[in-house]
């Protein structure tokens, strides 16, 4: 227990600015001298993250080519003139809606850590070119980067490749692209509804109505769109078709990456730019995941016991009890140890994969939707915080708490609402 806090605090702290795998390293260096866990533990960590570390690794670079090359710029530029209304100035709430959809498709595909990578500086990028009639109008935009914050990790759940959690669970339980997809689907459009309906309700009342758009012109060749964009649906028609072939998931995604920069190589992509992916996050996941694996084994089963008492009774308000317990720990302690640990319950205490589906994604959803209550709850968050302050762009804490916690709680339970339905649908 006082490792796996130890190693925590230090993610969190990172002291001395070491890179993040360096804590999560000494930490598992620390279990396996004190024996928490051995070779056998360290193999079996190992063989369930290195496929989803490589998936996340490949899907980031994937994200970095299209943005490099002028994509999302092209894409978000397009949806600025969708939204510019007759008096030639834009209308918020309309420009807000498109990009929630085009958030949520570029999570979807491309996961949560690379869709916050992208559409963050897109966003303020978008937002630097208004004209605004007051610093308080100006100051009411940071909204958007809230909105769209929000919704790269609450629409991180239709598919496998959306949210390394998904890769992680599906990995572990053996579940394929389709059926995750499948099962995921009701819950996501549900997600989808009603975090648009509560940011149109908001939008209407906190950003200003219209604002005056200083530049809409693009450079961005569209022969190139074409290329990328059906490079992107036969990646998204390969991922439903690994499982037959027997190919990885991490396999396939760095080889789409690869194809991916090999397209766009005049975007200035080069030798330092494939530095620039986060390569670290094996090592990071493999330490991490070694020290909340050296944490389960110590946990008390009667503890556990007690914990499934809750909502071992598959009603649905033991469902909601279960979601909201890996939101609650999640956003307290991280959302990747969490999704393992419950993982590892689900299976140790249910041998029956089809009795414990249900469980299953409602485990995954709380630990998606219910990490971003707090700053520190996934990994997107604080890459997130860590772009905003590159911009100065200061959201006060109280702020992203009260918007968080709204958001969370609300949508969490449609999402949970949403796998009940899918019961009765599938």
């Amino acid at each position: 227990m006082l490792i796996f806090l130890v190693t925590l605090i230090l993610l969190f702290w990172r002291p001395f600015s070491f890179p993040i795998w360096v804590y999560s390293t000494l930490g598992a260096i620390v279990c396996f001298i004190t024996n928490k866990i051995n070779i056998q533990d360290m193999l079996f960590v190992f063989d369930l993250i290195w496929d989803s570390s490589l998936t996340l690794i490949g899907l980031i670079l994937i994200s970095l080519a299209l943005e490099k090359s002028g994509f999302f710029d092209f894409i978000s530029i397009k949806i600025i003139k969708f939204s510019i209304t007759r008096t030639n100035s834009v209308n918020l709430n309309r420009m807000l809606f498109h990009l929630l959809v085009f958030t949520s498709a570029v999570a979807s595909l491309l996961g949560n850590d690379g869709a916050i990578l992208v559409v963050t500086p897109i966003v303020v990028a978008i937002i630097s070119k208004f004209k605004f009639d007051s610093k308080n109008d100006k100051y009411k935009c940071i909204y958007f980067l809230l909105f769209i914050g929000f919704c790269c990790d609450f629409l991180s759940n239709t598919l496998i490749v959306s949210n390394l959690t998904n890769i992680i669970t599906a990995k572990y339980f053996h579940i394929n692209f389709l059926d995750f997809f499948k099962n995921m689907l009701m819950p996501s459009i549900l997600t989808f509804a009603v975090f648009v309906l509560i940011c149109n309700i908001l939008g209407r009342k906190i950003l200003p109505k219209n604002v005056v758009f200083l530049d809409t012109n693009t450079s961005y060749c569209k022969n190139i769109f074409v290329i990328n964009m059906s490079c992107l649906v036969v990646f998204t028609i390969g991922l439903l078709l690994i499982d037959k072939v027997n190919i990885s998931m991490g396999v396939f995604t760095l080889f789409s990456a690869f194809i991916f920069l090999l397209l766009n190589y005049k975007s200035n992509i080069n030798i330092k730019f494939i530095k620039k992916a986060p390569w670290g996050i094996l090592i990071f996941s493999f330490g991490l995941y070694i020290v909340v694996y050296g944490f389960y084994k110590e946990i008390s089963n009667e503890l556990i016991l007690k914990w499934i008492d809750f909502w071992v009774d598959y009603e649905f308000v033991g469902l909601v009890i279960l979601g909201f317990t890996s939101a609650i720990f999640s956003s307290i302690f991280n959302n990747l140890p969490i999704i393992m640990i419950g993982n590892l319950v689900l299976n140790d205490y249910f041998n029956d994969f089809f009795t414990i589906k249900e469980l299953i994604y409602i485990h995954i959803l709380g630990c998606n939707i219910g990490s971003k209550i707090t700053p520190i709850g996934s990994l997107s968050t604080l890459l997130w915080f860590e772009i905003l302050l590159k911009y100065n762009i200061k959201i006060k804490l109280k702020v992203y708490f009260l918007y968080a916690f709204m958001f969370g709680t609300i949508t969490l339970f449609f999402a949970i609402l949403g796998v009940k339905i899918n019961t009765y649908l599938f």
